[in-house]
């Protein structure tokens, strides 16, 4: 299977040619990869987390069975080499890595923290921002300053939703914001 190049979803560029068919046939979006450090000399986990397409809450079934799809095709593939791992499928909860120009646009209104590729030109490398809006091309910000700042995918080493009474109560009352899908 041919690698892809790294992005926010897979930075290490070579998961999720396999990962997505499978995660697409249970209607599972993959927000991020991540490979973690040990724990407790248990070795490397390699971390998979979905969301379902249409919003509605990701199963434990639907976590084992992407996982045993995804282990078996990553031993067939080798991609993992000799490297001792662990699979691990789940949500990828409230404080979720932003990954998409969708993830900005149904986030709007809500608190990110980003970390940029290189510095701004006032030197800032991290930044605590309100999303203003998002399009196609990327999204705007405002910080705690009261600064606007348009930015773009490409700018972004890593951007994370920050967890929040409001998006935990969203999450109580089933009104969470749904994945937005951009039209082809």
């Amino acid at each position: 299977m041919q690698n892809r190049r790294p992005s926010l979803v897979d930075p290490e560029g070579k998961f999720a040619a396999i990962i997505e068919p499978v995660s697409d046939s249970y209607g599972c979006r993959l927000v991020h990869v991540r490979i973690g450090g040990s724990q407790a000399g248990t070795g490397n986990a390699l971390e998979i987390f979905l969301e379902m397409k249409d919003g509605s809450p990701l199963s434990m079934d639907t976590c084992a069975k992407i996982s045993r799809e995804v282990s078996t095709l990553l031993e067939v593939e080798n991609t993992m080499g000799q490297a001792a791992y662990r699979l691990e499928v789940g949500s990828p909860g409230l404080d979720r890595m932003m990954t998409d120009i969708t993830d900005f646009m149904r986030f709007k209104g809500h608190d990110i923290k980003i970390e940029f590729k290189r510095p701004m030109s006032d030197g800032q490398k991290r930044m605590r921002a309100t999303i203003l809006d998002a399009n196609k091309n990327g999204f705007s910000v405002v910080d705690d300053q009261k600064r606007n700042f348009d930015i773009e995918m490409g700018d972004i080493a890593s951007a994370r939703l920050v967890a929040s009474d409001e998006l935990l109560k969203a999450v109580q009352q089933g009104k969470f914001p749904k994945p937005i899908q951009l039209e082809a």
